[in-house]
């Protein structure tokens, strides 16, 4: 969908495109896909709706980082201190609007003529964010799924409708495909690491 948007004062066409995935992972292969095809990342909004404006092809490149605690809250300190440090190096932090209080993760969009760039580049910092990751979504998978065996287990004693328990079930399944994925970059990253040890 392409329509009018106001990005640094001015009137641009803009694409919009929506994403179901819950994982920043998935959302960077997501936009460096739209980059190449010359589109940049400037918004996200609700967590699920992209905005882009035209950009040469493959100009720009975004990474992701992920700004939680160990409870799986909002890491505003976290934020801020990678935000400074993406600035530095020319990146440009993607404003994220009406997130209700979700946010888990930050993205930043680079000229690809800086070169690659990476936030967390040391293999510990990135087993810690995959670690992060891993742990923010297998807690949410298992709250959800507590809400489904909780509605089932209702529905056994009271007739109480067994089916309002599917989406809760559904969303329990959504976020412990993330957590499987990560706990599987965790365990190579973490052989990686005891190889390099030795």
């Amino acid at each position: 969908m392409i329509s009018n948007y106001t990005y640094n004062g001015a009137a641009v066409p803009v694409k919009v495109k929506w994403q179901s995935s819950i994982d920043p992972g998935e959302h960077v292969t997501f936009i460096n896909k739209m980059s190449a095809e010359g589109w940049k990342l400037v918004a996200i909004e609700w967590g699920a709706r992209f905005v882009f404006v035209p950009c040469w092809p493959g100009e720009y490149l975004c990474q992701a980082a992920f700004t939680v605690k160990n409870s799986g809250f909002f890491d505003y300190d976290k934020y801020q201190r990678i935000a400074e440090m993406l600035a530095e190096s020319g990146a440009e932090i993607v404003a994220q609007r009406n997130t209700l209080g979700s946010r888990c993760a930050l993205y930043a969009v680079r000229k690809a003529s800086y070169g690659p760039f990476e936030i967390n580049s040391d293999i510990d910092s990135k087993i810690e964010d995959y670690r992060l990751r891993r742990n923010y979504y297998l807690s949410f998978a298992f709250c959800f799924l507590a809400f489904c065996l909780t509605y089932a287990s209702l529905a056994t004693t009271s007739g109480f409708p067994w089916l309002l328990g599917l989406p809760w079930l559904c969303l329990a399944l959504s976020y412990a495909y993330p957590a499987q994925k990560y706990q599987r970059i965790l365990k190579r990253l973490k052989a990686e690491r005891d190889v390099s040890e030795v």
